[in-house]
């Protein structure tokens, strides 16, 4: 402010006093901003951040897309998570340019886009939301002449987003940690890593994940019945070989690598339960880890068990249990 006070709307002959009282003012605004969007807070007149807060800083994450994220519904599925990410401010700058129109339009109407834009194609976000559908879920590049003059541009947002469509998911899953929301925390596990191998996680398209298996083999393999890893994983070698059209000893490499996966396997069991006429049952219960691929828990430097109360309110009320890995190294 004091090296360029025009770029703040102060005049070039500004004192310094007058500069000081306009830094003073910003930083007041901000940090009210900051705690009315719940970032910050100051118990005992001491100002420190929130979980939420800390998530913003360990992601690098800008105000308004931490705004959006906390804004989001209790449990989320995944197209409004992927929708809820495409709006980032770390996005602005990714627009509709002329003529694009027509490409992402071609896109939206695409099998491969599980979540069609169901408006007019026409905002930023509708792009970002397209491209990285598009990419998940095998799409290629259209083969119309008239959109091939936009094929670099496309290359070139796809590596832009990318770039930061990882770190502003984990920190999106972070949130709904801190939240209790057990049920957006899977769906963005399952998006966070569907943008690491670029597939969808919870399709046939995972099976990408293994080298020498490329989209016309999943889709072989999806056709045989083979829609994800631990069902190839439980296939044999030659019939392997046999869909795929492939020789020996293609079968077993495949194979091994499937099998080198984690498979996480979960048990439950009620250890406890409490309740009184008209009250919600207060059901104690204990999952443990018993099986992760060839490792147990303990090896791993996992707690073994935990245990946690659910209330229930009616008979027709089920506890559903997942274990997954954030991301398989």
């Amino acid at each position: 402010m004091f090296i360029n006070p025009s770029h703040y709307g102060l005049e070039r002959d500004a004192n310094e006093g007058t500069i000081e009282r306009m830094l003073e003012q910003i930083c007041e605004r901000d940090l009210k901003r900051l705690q009315e969007a719940a970032l910050v807070s100051s118990p005992a007149s001491r100002l420190e951040c929130t979980e939420f807060g800390d998530a913003m800083a360990r992601y690098y994450v800008r105000f308004e897309t931490m705004k959006n994220f906390l804004a989001l519904d209790r449990q989320a599925d995944l197209a409004s998570i992927l929708q809820c990410v495409a709006r980032a401010e770390e996005f602005k700058d990714i627009r509709l340019k002329s003529g694009e129109k027509s490409l992402y339009k071609t896109f939206n109407k695409t099998a491969g886009i599980r979540f069609p834009i169901d408006v007019d194609v026409a905002l930023p976000a509708h792009k970002v939301s397209l491209l990285l559908q598009a990419e998940l879920g095998g799409v290629d590049y259209p083969s119309e002449e008239q959109l091939q003059k936009h094929r670099i541009q496309y290359i070139q947002d796809r590596a832009l987003i990318f770039q930061h469509v990882q770190r502003l998911v984990r920190c999106l899953i972070d949130c709904m940690i801190h939240k209790e929301d057990a049920v957006s925390v899977r769906h963005g596990l399952e998006l966070v890593r569907g943008f690491a191998v670029r597939a969808w996680d919870d399709l046939p398209s995972q099976l990408r994940q293994i080298d020498q298996i490329g989209w016309v083999a999943v889709r072989k393999l999806a056709a045989a019945g083979i829609t994800s890893i631990y069902a190839l994983a439980s296939t044999e070698a030659r019939r392997i070989e046999m869909i795929l059209s492939r020789q020996p000893p293609f079968g077993s490499k495949i194979l091994a690598k499937a099998k080198q996966f984690p498979n996480l396997k979960v048990t439950a069991k009620v250890i406890g339960k409490h309740g009184k006429a008209g009250d919600p049952v207060s059901v104690r219960i204990r999952a443990e880890i018993v099986e992760f691929g060839r490792l147990s828990a303990r090896k791993l430097g996992l707690a073994e068990h935990i245990d946690f109360v659910a209330p229930l309110y009616n008979a027709s009320q089920y506890i559903s249990f997942y274990a997954m890995c954030e991301e398989i190294g």
